[in-house]
């Protein structure tokens, strides 16, 4: 009874995600933007370092990092273009305070370098709430999408009937009537 009295009492755990937005492309040589986003921030945020990674190379690189206003006091990011950006921020406002819901941390522009598709992977380095703890958040990648990455479906030709000859009826001798 004791055990279940203290696993009552203690608090559950929050489900924060971090994600990044799903990206197509039309072609490769076009860019686009995918938000790297906390869903909530239970205690706010004082900073982070996230980096993002393409799964599959030579499909696309970042080309561009842009932060929110909340974190444009401290930031930094790795040399671009990259297939992997290192993302380093602090909101020194506290600008994201206890209870904030969907935070953009930053948006990346990425370009597509050619068809095909790959995960867009954040890895949480650090983050860290108004308090200094560590925000325990589980990441969800973005799906990349340059062109068509799957097989575009060709038509195949309907086949037009053909006419088969039949063979003509041969003459059978007309029976003649015996007597």
């Amino acid at each position: 009874a004791a055990l279940l009295l203290i696993c009552m009492l203690a608090p559950a755990g929050s489900a924060v995600t971090l994600s990044i937005q799903n990206l197509t492309l039309a072609s490769s040589g076009m860019n686009g933007s995918a938000a790297l986003i906390l869903d909530s921030a239970p205690d706010g945020i004082a900073g982070y370092k996230v980096n993002v990674s393409m799964a599959t190379p030579g499909v696309a690189h970042t080309v561009v990092v842009d932060f929110p206003t909340a974190f444009s006091g401290m930031k930094s990011n790795s040399p671009l273009p990259a297939e992997e950006v290192k993302i380093t921020a602090v909101d020194l406002s506290r600008s994201v305070q206890a209870g904030a819901t969907n935070v953009t941390l930053c948006t990346l522009t990425v370009t597509g370098d050619t068809s095909g598709s790959t995960l867009m992977q954040p890895v949480i380095g650090e983050l860290t709430d108004d308090s200094g703890d560590p925000v325990d958040a589980s990441v969800m990648p973005g799906m990349l999408v340059v062109g068509s990455s799957t097989p575009t479906p060709v038509p195949s030709p309907t086949p037009t009937p053909t006419l088969t000859p039949s063979p003509s009826p041969t003459g059978t001798p007309d029976p003649t009537p015996t007597p």
